[in-house]
C-alpha cells in the first residue's frame, strides 16, 4: 500500500504552490525593493579615503526621516504631482572611530533612503456628503401581527457608508544597497556629511556600509566588487585598512551588478524572482498539480482488471 502513497507528495507539491502564491503576493508584495545605480568605486581604500568618519557603532533608534518630493509632470496622475520616497534617521553609538573626530561613546544621525511609505490620506469622517439610510422601528413587545396587519417593511439592502474613512494602504521601500537598519545591530561604516542636512552623515557608498556579526567578520549590504571583497574578513581588518596600515585588495573574479540610469537614483520596478510570474498562472499551476496528484491517487486504489483467457 505504501507504494502507492507517492501521489501524496503531488498534492504536497501542489499546497506548496498555492501557498507560495500567498505568501509572495498577500505579504511580500507589500514591500517594493527599489533598483538603483550607484558610481562605481574601485577599491575600499577609496572608500576609507571620501568618508569623513569610519567607526564601529551601535544601533539604538529609528526614526521617519522627511520624505524625498520630487516634482512631476502636472499631466501626471500621482497625486498633488510629485513623486515621494520616505527616509529614515538611524541614531548610532560609536564605540570606536578608525578615521574623523568622533568619539567613543558619541551618538550620529545617519540617513537612509526606505522605509514606510503612506498612500494618500483618507478623507475625514464625515466630510462626504451622504442620505440617512431609514430605520425599521420594530413593533411593541408581546405584539403579534393580524390579519390586517401591514406587510412587514423590507429592510433596505446594505450600502456601503459614504462618511466612512477610506481605506488608507501603506507600501515599505527598501533601496538595493541600503536595507533596513536593526536596533541592536553592530555596524562598520564609512560616512560623509549629507548635503543641505546639517549634523546628519550617510555612508559613502554601499562598500561604506557592513553588519559586525557576532563573531567579528564583515557582512555586506549589497553585492558589488568591493563590498563582496571586504566581506567574510575581520572588522579588525577593516579598521586597520581605514587607518592606512592594511591594504584589501578587490577581487576582479566577484560578480559585478549592471545598473542604468542616474548615480544614487532609484529606478522603476521592482526585484524578486517572481516578480516575471503571472499570479494567475501561478494560482492556476498549484490547483492543477493537486488535481493531477489527486487523480493518481484515486486510480491507485481502483483494482485493475486482469484478462481472463
Amino acid at each position: 500500500m505504501k507504494k502507492h502513497l507517492w501521489w501524496v507528495a503531488i498534492v504536497a507539491l501542489g499546497l506548496a504552490l498555492v501557498g507560495q502564491y500567498y505568501y509572495r503576493y498577500s505579504v511580500v508584495s507589500r514591500e517594493m525593493i527599489v533598483q538603483v545605480a550607484y558610481p562605481e568605486v574601485a577599491s575600499f581604500r577609496e572608500v576609507t579615503n571620501r568618508a569623513n568618519n569610519v567607526v564601529q557603532a551601535e544601533v539604538i533608534s529609528i526614526a521617519a526621516g522627511p520624505d524625498n518630493v520630487t516634482q512631476l509632470d502636472p499631466k501626471s496622475s500621482e497625486p498633488n504631482h510629485e513623486s515621494r520616497l520616505p527616509t529614515q534617521l538611524i541614531t548610532v553609538r560609536v564605540q570606536s572611530t578608525e578615521k574623523g573626530n568622533a568619539a567613543a561613546g558619541q551618538e550620529l544621525v545617519i540617513h537612509r533612503t526606505g522605509g514606510t511609505l503612506q498612500l494618500p490620506a483618507a478623507p475625514a469622517r464625515g466630510s462626504i456628503q451622504g442620505a440617512n439610510r431609514p430605520e425599521t422601528i420594530p413593533p411593541p413587545a408581546g405584539a403579534k401581527p393580524g390579519p390586517d396587519s401591514p406587510a412587514p417593511a423590507i429592510p433596505p439592502a446594505r450600502v456601503p457608508d459614504p462618511n466612512a474613512p477610506a481605506p488608507v494602504a501603506a507600501q515599505v521601500l527598501n533601496p538595493e544597497g541600503d536595507p533596513p537598519y536593526t536596533v541592536g545591530e553592530r555596524v562598520f561604516l564609512a560616512l560623509e556629511e549629507r548635503p543641505g542636512s546639517p549634523g546628519v552623515q550617510q555612508p559613502v557608498h554601499p562598500a561604506g556600509r557592513y553588519r559586525v556579526q557576532a563573531n567579528g567578520v564583515l557582512q555586506a549590504v549589497f553585492d558589488d566588487q568591493v563590498s563582496q571583497s571586504v566581506a567574510g574578513r575581520q572588522v579588525a581588518d577593516a579598521a586597520r585598512a581605514a587607518r592606512g596600515e592594511l591594504e584589501i585588495p578587490t577581487r576582479p573574479n566577484v560578480q559585478r551588478r549592471v545598473g542604468t540610469g542616474e548615480p544614487g537614483m532609484p529606478t522603476t520596478g521592482s526585484h524578486s524572482h517572481t516578480e516575471a510570474l503571472s499570479p494567475v498562472l501561478f494560482i492556476w499551476l498549484g490547483v492543477a498539480t493537486i488535481a493531477f496528484g489527486l487523480v493518481l491517487g484515486l486510480l491507485s486504489v481502483i483494482p485493475s482488471r486482469r484478462r481472463i483467457r
